[in-house]
C-alpha cells in the first residue's frame, strides 16, 4: 500500500531540490515563500513551495497603541541622548549647569521617560483602553480564523489526518467546569499555560502567584486530560469543548529545545537530557563514546532528530515531546481547533483566549516565561553549522508542520 507521506514527501523534495535549493545553501536568502489555499482553488502543485509562508514581513506586526504613545514622547524628553540599545551617545552632557557622568545622566533620562508614560497612561480613558482591547481581539480572532481555513485546506488538499493515539490524548489537558481542551506543545510556552490551567482546574488557590510556581513542580501537576479517558467522553470533549493550541515555527522550536536542553543545565531537573539522550547524540558520530552527554553540536542535535527512518525504529528520544511535530501531537488535521495561536503573537493571542476562556483573575496577566530561550532560525551560530543535506532532512522532517502551520523554512 502506498504510503500517503511518502509521497508527499517525495514530491516536495523533488520540487524543493530543482527549484529552491539555493534557499538552502545561502541561509538567510529572502525568498517569497507563501502557500495560500482557499477553498474555492485547492493548491497549484507548481505554487506550492513558490508561495508557500507566513509572509512574515508582510504580516503587519500590530504594537499596542498605548506603547505607540509612550514610544513617540521619547523624542520630546529633555536630553535624551539614549539610542535604541539604551547606550549614551554622549560621555558627557550638561544637566542644570553641572556636568554629570553617563549613568547619572541615564538614570535622569530613564526616569523622564518613566514620567512621561505615567503622563501617557493617566490621559487616557478607559474608553480607549477598551478601544485597544477590542482591537487587539479583533486582529487575533482573524488571525486565527484565517489560519484556520488555511489548516483546513492543507489538510483535505494532502489527506494528512492521522489516527489519535495516547501521546496526543496527554497532551490534550481537559477543564470540564468552563467546557475547554487545551493541546499543549513543548518549547510553545506551554509552562506558562500550565501554570493557568492549575489555577483554572484548582490545583493551586486564587491567591497563589501562579507565576512564581517551580517550573518542575508545574510540570509534574496532575492536570485533568484525555489520556485514559473513554471514547463517549473523548468524542464530546472533541465535539463540543472550546479548543485551543499554540504553535511555533519549526526551526525556532527546535532551537529552543536544544538550548533548554543541551546548552543549559537545570541541576534540578529529574530528567536529564545529556545523560539519557546527550550521549546516544554523541555515540551515533562517535564510536567508543564514553562521555556523559555534554557538549551536543547543534548540527549532532539536528540530525539526531531528522532521521527518516520508518516511525516504528524510531527510539524515545529522537520522538520526545519537546521537538515531536506539532502534526503529531496535537492532530491539528483531525482535530477541529477553534483557536490557533502563535507564539510570534503570543501575548496578544494569549489575551484573547484567556478572555475567550473567561479566566480574569490573573492580577499580570498572561505569566512571562521564568526561562526564556531566546531561538530564532536566522542565528548563524546555529543555521550556520548545517550544511545542505541536513537543512533538507529537517525540512522533510517537520513538512507537515510547515505546510500546515504555514511557516516558511527561512
Amino acid at each position: 500500500m502506498v504510503n500517503p507521506r511518502s509521497c508527499l514527501v517525495t514530491f516536495f523534495v523533488l520540487l524543493l531540490l530543482a527549484s529552491l535549493a539555493s534557499i538552502f545553501i545561502e541561509y538567510g536568502h529572502d525568498s517569497e515563500l507563501g502557500l495560500k489555499p482557499t477553498r474555492e482553488r485547492g493548491w497549484n502543485a507548481g505554487e506550492v513551495l513558490k508561495d508557500f509562508s507566513e509572509n512574515e514581513g508582510e504580516n503587519v506586526v500590530y504594537e499596542n497603541e498605548i506603547d505607540n504613545k509612550i514610544d513617540s514622547v521619547k523624542d520630546t524628553v529633555p536630553g535624551n541622548t539614549v539610542d535604541s540599545d539604551g547606550e549614551n551617545n554622549e560621555k558627557k552632557v550638561k544637566e542644570n549647569g553641572s556636568v554629570i557622568d553617563n549613568e547619572n545622566k541615564k538614570s535622569v533620562v530613564h526616569n523622564d521617560i518613566e514620567n512621561s508614560k505615567k503622563s501617557v497612561i493617566s490621559n487616557t480613558t478607559e474608553d480607549d483602553l477598551e478601544t485597544v482591547k477590542r482591537k487587539a481581539r479583533l486582529r487575533a480572532r482573524n488571525r486565527s480564523e484565517s489560519l484556520k481555513e488555511y489548516v483546513q485546506n492543507a489538510c483535505d488538499t494532502l489527506d494528512l489526518s492521522l489516527n489519535m493515539n495516547s501521546e496526543m490524548l496527554k497532551h490534550m489537558l481537559v477543564d470540564d467546569a468552563r467546557q475547554v481542551m487545551y493541546c499543549f506543545v513543548p518549547k510553545v510556552a506551554c509552562t506558562s499555560w500550565k501554570r493557568i490551567w492549575m489555577r483554572m482546574v484548582g490545583l493551586v488557590s486564587p491567591d497563589v502567584d501562579i507565576d512564581n510556581i517551580n517550573r518542575n513542580i508545574v510540570h509534574k501537576a496532575k492536570i485533568p486530560s484525555l489520556q485514559g479517558e473513554d471514547s463517549k467522553y473523548i468524542i464530546k470533549v472533541l465535539k463540543s469543548y472550546k479548543k485551543y493550541m499554540f504553535v511555533r515555527h519549526p526551526f525556532d522550536r527546535a532551537l529552543s529545545a536544544y538550548k533548554d536542553k543541551f546548552e543549559n543545565k537545570e541541576a534540578a531537573a529529574d530528567y536529564s537530557f545529556h545523560k539519557d539522550i546527550g550521549v546516544k547524540i554523541k555515540a551515533k558520530y562517535n564510536p567508543g563514546y564514553r562521555g556523559n552527554g555534554d557538549g551536543v553540536k547543534f548540527s549532532e542535535f539536528i540530525d539526531y532528530i531528522s532521521d527518516d527512518e520508518d516511525d516504528v525504529s524510531l527510539t524515545l528520544g529522537q520522538k520526545n515531546e519537546h521537538w515531536l511535530s506539532v502534526h503529531e501531537l496535537c492532530n491539528p488535521c483531525y482535530v477541529q481547533y477553534d483557536f490557533i495561536g502563535k507564539y510570534e503573537r503570543l501575548k496578544e493571542d494569549a489575551d484573547y483566549v484567556l478572555d475567550w476562556i473567561g479566566v480574569s483573575d490573573l492580577p499580570h496577566g498572561f505569566p512571562a516565561s521564568d526561562r526564556p530561550f531566546h531561538a530564532k532560525r536566522y542565528d548563524p551560530k546555529y543555521f550556520g553549522q548545517l550544511n545542505h543535506d541536513l537543512r533538507t532532512a529537517f525540512f522533510k522532517k517537520y513538512l507537515e508542520d510547515f505546510v500546515v502551520l504555514n511557516y516558511t523554512f527561512v
